[in-house]
């Protein structure tokens, strides 16, 4: 759209998901593929609890309370390793590799 005032955009909500917790950050990806054939990306949220849940769609696939956990902190998904990388308040850095 245009306006006189220059270019801009519009947001509109495709869906949303309430969540039980107080969220704190996200990572994406296809989470699992290299084991399980999916193709679809997936949302997994990290609370401030320590508690991941993982969005596929408009629905819940898992939640997980991770262990060792004391405040949240940086979050990342690897599809290479196909696995999720954080730290514990032990202070190491801890990968969690997704398992059926």
């Amino acid at each position: 759209a245009q306006s006189s005032l220059g270019q801009y955009h519009n947001l509109a909500k495709a869906y949303e998901h309430p969540l039980d917790r107080n969220s704190f950050n996200m990572a994406h990806g296809r989470f699992g593929a290299a084991s399980q054939g999916r193709g679809a990306e997936s949302i997994a949220v990290q609370s401030i609890d320590g508690t991941i849940t993982v969005l596929d769609g408009e629905s819940v696939a898992y939640s997980r309370m991770l262990a060792d956990f004391l405040i949240p902190g940086p979050w990342i998904y690897l599809s290479r390793a196909d696995a999720f990388y954080t730290f514990s308040s032990s202070f190491e850095v801890c990968c969690f590799k997704l398992s059926t």
